[in-house]
């Protein structure tokens, strides 16, 4: 939900905001603080908590930043009168009036030990199931069909000294891009916990894109790496991104509640691990929550689907149509994102969720390796290009690019219309841009909760119509 979706869509305007305690957890990075009149007011209008933004604006704002980090480290800082610091007891907040998601520490549990078989119960069904569902129907079969899992981990997806290299280069190549990559600064909306204190977020994902291409088409011409290696060693890049996003998330979560920079904690750990303990994480200029969400899921879906393309031209001399239209749909997808990424720090996701398992899993790991398998399976068999009727390649293609259009158009007026509340919108030329894009003078609902809901645009036909056109685009892949 943010110009694409990440795994888990933000909420579009007029979602009933959770409401959870005030806290004062901020990791660190550069900041920029602006005195606004508005107050709680001017957050609540971006959905979010107006309890969280009145609490720490009645306390005259707080200052947040300087050098070092990732952590502000508030036993450096200790609490006098005046110095506008928290106490470092007060770091960790217990939400007491935090709706529990996901049916809470044993819902939380469960969808963890689910994520990580989902992921391998695809790949073992792709790669040694001739690309069909098992389906065990009694205890034992399940017992046998898990073995049979397990021992085909064991045998093709171990941790291999190419999948450690590739997973590690891409990850620290995009970081970065995104730190060096030309740009602009954007202001994101005022932080929940503080509403005089907006963010400064680095969008240079577009120029980041561009150079992640022509360095793939660079490497693949002049034979320096062959990209249909990511078809051949899928198992053990996947076991590589599922141990990685699992250290990290224990190591952010650690380092979180170590250093006494949780934030809006519910007491359980189960629970705070899956859900994250921080909510603005920062490496330098970089906000790791939307590099994750952004850089790392869909340029490495794309690679994927990039890798079985290659592997399909090297084993049939050509590119099917079916492989043409994966590698449209998810350079499209990942496109969009890229040139939308400034509507990024308005989502759900980025100014309310915290950065735990949740989303770390699924967008270092789940997302790509999940996504891409419709590619796979069209590289691990050979196809007969062009032997299904015309119009059938006209009606996917054109259910593609029409409901591309609904939702990059819907995407777009939505978080236009959040930038245009709290003076954040930038206008850009990024390819394509839509002449509908933008509303001018754009109707809307004011919310019993203080958000305002936009009812214009293509949002006075369907309240979620954003939704619907993703959902078509994914089943036409």
């Amino acid at each position: 939900d943010h110009g694409g979706s990440g795994a888990r869509g933000g909420k579009g305007d007029g979602d009933a905001p959770r409401r959870g305690v005030a806290g004062a957890a901020l990791l660190r990075g550069e900041a920029s603080r602006e005195r606004r009149g508005e107050g709680a007011g001017a957050h609540a209008a971006q959905g979010g908590s107006g309890q969280g933004g009145g609490a720490d604006a009645g306390q005259g704002g707080k200052r947040y930043g300087g050098e070092g980090g990732p952590w502000l480290d508030r036993a450096e800082h200790p609490a006098s009168e005046g110095d506008g610091f928290p106490r470092k007891e007060g770091a960790v907040e217990a939400a007491e009036s935090c709706e529990l998601e996901f049916g809470g520490p044993v819902g939380a549990l469960a969808l963890m030990l689910w994520s990580h078989a989902i992921v391998y119960y695809i790949w073992w069904c792709l790669t040694h199931n001739d690309a069909k569902m098992a389906i065990p129907l009694s205890p034992g079969g399940i017992v046998d069909l898990w073995k049979d899992i397990g021992s085909a981990v064991v045998q093709h997806a171990m941790p291999s000294k190419f999948a450690l290299s590739f997973y590690g280069t891409f990850f620290v190549s995009q970081l970065l891009l995104a730190s060096i990559m030309p740009g602009f600064n954007y202001k994101g909306p005022p932080v929940e916990f503080d509403s005089s204190l907006r963010l400064d977020y680095k969008i240079n994902g577009l120029s980041s894109w561009y150079a992640t291409l022509a360095t793939m088409l660079s490497l693949q011409v002049f034979g320096i790496f062959d990209w249909s290696k990511l078809y051949e060693h899928y198992g053990e890049i996947l076991t590589v991104s599922v141990l990685f996003s699992d250290i990290l998330s224990l190591a952010v979560y650690a380092g979180a509640v170590g250093t006494g920079n949780a934030y809006r904690m519910t007491g359980s750990h189960i629970y705070d691990f899956f859900s994250g303990a921080v909510l603005h994480p920062r490496l330098r200029n970089v906000d790791l929550k939307m590099f994750t969400e952004a850089r790392v899921s869909w340029i490495l879906l794309f690679m994927l689907t990039f890798g079985a393309a290659v592997h399909q031209v090297k084993t049939e001399g050509q590119l099917s149509v079916e492989m043409t239209f994966m590698l449209l749909a998810h350079g499209l997808y990942t496109n969009a994102i890229m040139k939308g990424e400034e509507c990024i720090p308005t989502t759900w996701d980025m100014f309310y969720e915290k950065w735990g398992w949740m989303l770390i899993f699924w967008n270092c790991s789940g997302v790509p390796f999940v996504y891409c398998i419709q590619s796979f399976y069209l590289a691990s068999r050979r196809t007969s290009s062009g032997t299904l009727p015309a119009w059938h390649y006209a009606m996917c293609y054109t259910l593609l690019l029409g409901a591309y259009y609904v939702w990059d158009v819907s995407q777009s007026q939505k978080n236009k219309f959040r930038a245009q509340l709290n003076g954040s919108y930038v206008k850009r030329k990024a390819f394509p841009q839509f002449a509908w894009g933008k509303l001018s003078k754009p109707k809307y609902l004011d919310t019993e909760c203080g958000s305002k809901l936009l009812v214009d645009g293509l949002f006075k036909y369907a309240r979620k119509i954003h939704y619907t056109a993703d959902i078509v685009m994914a089943l036409s892949w």
